[in-house]
């Protein structure tokens, strides 16, 4: 299998501030967390507030975890539906650290000022027993309206308008590339990246992302070796 090209740091931070500069805030935050989390673009678009688990509230929170159990697609003919993740390992616990929280927390804050200062009139009452709702969509396209979700095609549509506006060659999937071929490059485990991408095989991570390591990867592998080789070794000529 032809291992996938992974967009570069720079294009990925370009195009999410591309999104915030065209208005598309819920798609920048969308991205952001595709990339800090190694999620599927189905899973994110199912994730609900309820989903969330945190030290502390919204306010004083420093850590939390990210329960991963669905994944939304199309019904053929129209509608949504959910399922669960694509493997038996695609349901798991996801640690939200600093930029995946921060993330997290600025879109809810973004939903709340929204309910408050909506674009379009909605009455007091509405207004005032519509909150944030444990249960609700955390990517929805109307904050009144929880039970709706983006759909995953959605998410790939507007992503390609603003990748035709800034020029930047990149589809919403590849935010999970990058984050599987920095974790690898950094010297990850290879089994530890599974786990996080929800990949059943540690072999299918490698086989997917791994194409090989480069001069500088090798020269740093080998100069392990280097360091732990005994006097004795290095004597011997």
């Amino acid at each position: 299998r032809t291992p996938v090209e992974a967009p570069s740091t720079a294009d990925v931070e370009a195009f999410t501030l591309a999104c915030d500069r065209a208005e598309q805030t819920w798609l920048g935050a969308f991205l952001r967390l595709e990339a800090f989390t190694g999620m599927r673009r189905g899973e994110l678009c199912a994730l609900r507030w309820s989903d969330v688990e945190l030290d502390g509230d919204w306010e004083t929170a420093t850590a939390g975890k990210l329960s991963v159990e669905r994944s939304l697609y199309t019904k053929t003919g129209g509608g949504w539906g959910e399922k669960a993740p694509k493997t038996k390992a695609g349901t798991r616990v996801i640690p939200l650290l600093n930029g995946a929280l921060d993330i997290l927390r600025w879109h809810r804050a973004d939903v709340v000022r929204r309910i408050e200062k909506p674009d379009e009139y909605v009455s007091p009452i509405t207004r005032l027993l519509r909150t944030v709702p444990a249960d609700g969509f955390i990517f929805t396209p109307d904050v009144f309206r929880w039970e709706r979700p983006y759909m995953p095609n959605s998410v790939t549509r507007a992503t390609q308008r603003i990748a035709d506006a800034c020029g930047i060659k990149i589809h919403p999937h590849q935010f999970r590339h990058w984050a599987a071929t920095e974790m690898l490059a950094h010297g990850v485990p290879v089994s530890t990246v599974a786990t996080i991408l929800g990949h059943a095989d540690a072999s299918v991570t490698l086989r997917v992302y791994d194409s090989g390591a480069d001069e500088a990867r090798t020269t740093a592998a080998l100069a392990v070796l280097d360091l732990n080789t005994t006097a004795a070794l290095t004597a011997a000529r």
